[in-house]
């Protein structure tokens, strides 16, 4: 089977939004007709639905499952002179708050028209957004969530972690510097910017190369991304036990072996208190994978998800 991804830009809360389906291109449904289930991707910061193109590739075609995804708003350049004339977000609508009134609505006004049952899958922040979905859901929509996987999650003590240290004095004092970079970056010859690109970006994946070009090297994008970075340094702290024990049937966690956005003592911290608990899943990875799995282990990520599926730890 062939999957492809598609794009297209929606107005959630009267704030332009993009989102992705991805979908077996051999096969033809009618417009009306729902989908038993569905992969449904948060990504991380940046946010950009296009970085998980790969992923969302292989997992489709690994599983059978289509998958579905959304930026974070402000984190995809809008097209110009677009047919619904649409504009960038204010600042104050690409706020972590924002993002996660924004990702329910996407669930309320477009997944859950498309499919009965839903897989989340949440990578980094995605995953402070999950749990936060969750809590906000009512109780039949609760019901449509089989599973929510948590990739290499960020949702407690951002800043005290070894990137946090590093970035938060730059997010604070120095935000504007990576949107003058971004600015510049800009008006570079796209040849250039190919050759300059590799010095910053290591991967060999074209999706990625394309959503960075078209997307990070934006000024407005690059603001919107810090923007929401420098409040998850400073609200992402303290861990929602209270959110993680309430949905424990239905979270399935997947830490770094190495990572400086989520240490092993946070894998451990979890296994400590939900460990021995009946239905927990709370896994340690043994395969050497990044955080940043999109640059170039996309494939990797997918199969461990679809290895769960095969597993019917979906069920």
């Amino acid at each position: 089977m062939s999957y492809r991804c598609l794009y297209k830009w929606q107005k959630l809360s009267n704030v332009p939004v993009q989102h992705m389906s991805c979908e077996n291109t051999s096969t033809t449904t009618t417009a009306d007709a729902k989908l038993p289930v569905c992969f449904v991707i948060i990504p991380g910061n940046p946010g950009c639905i296009q970085f998980y193109e790969k992923f969302s590739t292989s997992l489709a075609e690994m599983t059978g499952i289509p998958v579905r995804g959304v930026s974070h708003t402000g984190h995809a350049k809008i097209p110009k002179n677009n047919p619904q004339d649409l504009q960038h977000p204010y600042l104050e609508d690409c706020g972590l708050e924002m993002q996660i009134k924004h990702k329910l609505e996407y669930l309320r006004q477009i997944v859950f028209n498309q499919s009965h049952r839903i897989i989340l899958i949440g990578h980094s922040i995605g995953c402070y957004i999950i749990l936060q979905i969750l809590e906000r859901l009512d109780e039949k929509e609760l019901e449509r969530v089989s599973k929510s996987v948590l990739l290499f999650p960020t949702i407690e003590r951002m800043s005290t972690t070894p990137n946090g240290k590093r970035l938060t004095p730059l997010l604070s004092k120095a935000r504007w510097a990576l949107s003058f970079f971004a600015y510049t970056v800009s008006y570079l010859p796209e040849n250039f910017l190919d050759h300059l690109l590799p010095f910053f970006v290591k991967t060999s994946d074209g999706s990625v190369k394309d959503a960075v070009k078209d997307n990070l090297c934006d000024v407005d994008v690059a603001n919107s991304c810090t923007f929401m970075g420098l409040e998850e340094m400073h609200k992402v702290k303290h861990r929602d036990d209270d959110a993680i024990e309430k949905n424990l049937d239905k979270l399935i966690f997947y830490y770094g072996a190495k990572d400086d956005w989520c240490p092993q003592e946070y894998y451990y911290s979890v296994m400590e208190k939900f460990g021995s608990m009946n239905n927990s899943q709370i896994y340690l990875c043994e395969r050497g994978m990044d955080h940043a799995f999109v640059l170039s282990q996309s494939e990797q990520a997918a199969q461990v998800v679809a290895g769960w599926s095969g597993g019917n730890k979906f069920s």
